[in-house]
């Protein structure tokens, strides 16, 4: 290898997809490392995850065949598939014929043991079929499956009836269907059962009873089952405990691959929220919890590369890592893009990109955006001068008490840029501005509140 494990690992940690991929390769093959297709899968999956068609290809692979994981055919051939999508000449393009093959032969076999009275092939092809978007058929079967006392087909047929696949959504029926498969100690079906519980789903709303289901998955291992719980413990939901228990179930369901408790555990260690603050960790976290795509993760890291706390400092990966929670609608992303596009930290500088990140957080609310969006209308920057726009939007970010728009906004109503003249709103918001703003902003606020003083307007106690 080119580069030694150790750096590999920080890298790959901190989500460089091509380091990822160099340790699925290097422990798949034995190559720089001890050969061990558990973390070869590991890596290959993060690096998969970020879109990588070599490392989906390879990922696929082990689930085809098994390796290093249980077999699992529709996976290969959705992996496959992705990395096809990309590069049409890689491996995938003989390895995808061979999953559908087997994946037929194996349906095959699943039908005709299901014939002959085996449930668990009746399950295993009902499953297969609603896993491939062959709802209706699936059902079928897993209805079957589950007459039989099948839990893990109740439970995958009840969630199709809460979640309306297949069939028309029924809540109280789906309900009744994961909670059989709960009382039968399906895992996955215990922490369904505690949630529907804990939001009435399907039937009344029962913390405490929720919190047991939960605590009964929990113990089973399931990942989702310890964030839920986790959570509940936090929020002193259907339990009197203190949630000092909270991080060590975030951990456990972390280190499992759920997302948003990595983004959890990864705040915990950030905060040094019952358990020592680490920002190295905790940016490796974020990471792990950003590829799984938790917006509020995504965002976190990317103020760690951009500031160099707990992750090497880089503008580019922090561009990167705002750019994907902005697409999900986080505000604060989007800001923050909107100012590397202007000032063009990062990403080549355009004005038009960075109003366009500014009006996407300015119409959620957000103050500082809402101001930058006045400013670029005040003054023509990516958009054409519009004072009316300008004063429009100094204004709500006035509303929500951001001093320099304040000032701003003050401005306009004295001038009349945009708006009707109003020395009396003049004074009061650059009284506002003169208190809080800070340099030229607060001199100008002042400035304005002398000419309303000289015009005999004074600001409104």
């Amino acid at each position: 290898m080119g580069e030694d494990l150790e750096r590999l690992v920080a890298r790959g940690s901190l989500g460089d997809a091509a380091a990822q991929l160099q340790l699925g390769l290097a422990y798949d093959f034995g190559q720089g490392a001890p050969q061990d297709y558990g973390k070869a899968l590991y890596w290959y999956g993060r690096a998969a995850g970020q879109g990588d068609a070599e490392a989906q290809w390879r990922l696929g692979y082990f689930y085809h065949y098994g390796q290093g994981t249980a077999r699992d055919l529709l996976k290969a051939i959705s992996l496959y598939r992705d990395a096809l999508a990309q590069r049409p000449d890689c491996s995938a393009s003989w390895l995808l014929p061979e999953a559908e093959k087997l994946l037929s032969e194996e349906n095959e076999s699943f039908r005709r043991r299901a014939e002959a009275g085996d449930t668990g092939a009746l399950y295993s092809y009902g499953n297969n079929l609603l896993r491939a978007g062959r709802h209706a058929e699936g059902m079928e079967r897993l209805a079957a499956a589950a007459s039989r006392g099948h839990a893990a087909a109740a439970y995958a047929l009840g969630m199709c009836r809460i979640g309306g696949i297949g069939a028309p959504r029924d809540e109280k029926e789906g309900y009744r269907l994961v909670l059989a498969a709960a009382q039968a100690g399906f895992a996955a079906a215990q922490r369904e059962a505690g949630r529907c519980l804990l939001e009435g789903i399907g039937t009344a709303e029962d913390a405490e009873r929720g919190v047991e289901w939960l605590r009964r998955a929990a113990e089973q291992g399931d990942p989702g089952a310890c964030y839920l719980l986790a959570r509940c413990f936090e929020e002193g939901v259907g339990t009197d405990e203190e949630g000092e228990e909270a991080v060590q179930l975030y951990r456990l369901a972390a280190e499992a691959g759920h997302p948003e408790a990595q983004f959890e555990y990864a705040l915990c260690l950030d905060l040094g929220s019952g358990i020592p603050a680490d920002e190295g960790e905790a940016a490796g976290w974020y990471c792990r919890a950003a590829e799984g795509g938790v917006a509020g993760a995504q965002f976190n890291l990317a103020v760690c590369f951009e500031t160099g706390q707990g992750a090497p400092k880089d503008l580019a990966q922090a561009a990167k890592w705002y750019r994907k929670a902005a697409e999900q609608g986080h505000a604060a992303a989007q800001f923050n893009l909107g100012v590397f596009c202007d000032a063009g930290r990062g990403v080549p500088q355009s004005r038009a990109d960075a109003v366009k990140w500014y009006r996407k957080a300015a119409e959620q609310g957000l103050a500082k955006a809402q101001f930058n969006l006045g400013i670029c209308y005040y003054n023509g920057l990516g958009v054409p001068q519009n004072y009316a726009e300008a004063a429009r939007w100094y204004g709500k970010a006035a509303e929500q008490g951001d001093a320099s728009a304040q000032c701003e906004f003050a401005v306009c109503l004295y001038n009349g840029d945009g708006c009707p003249r109003d020395l009396q709103r003049a004074a009061d918001f650059a009284a506002k501005a003169a208190e809080a703003a800070e340099g030229a902003f607060s001199d100008k606020a002042r400035e304005i509140l002398e000419r309303c003083r000289r015009a005999g307007v004074f600001p409104r106690k």
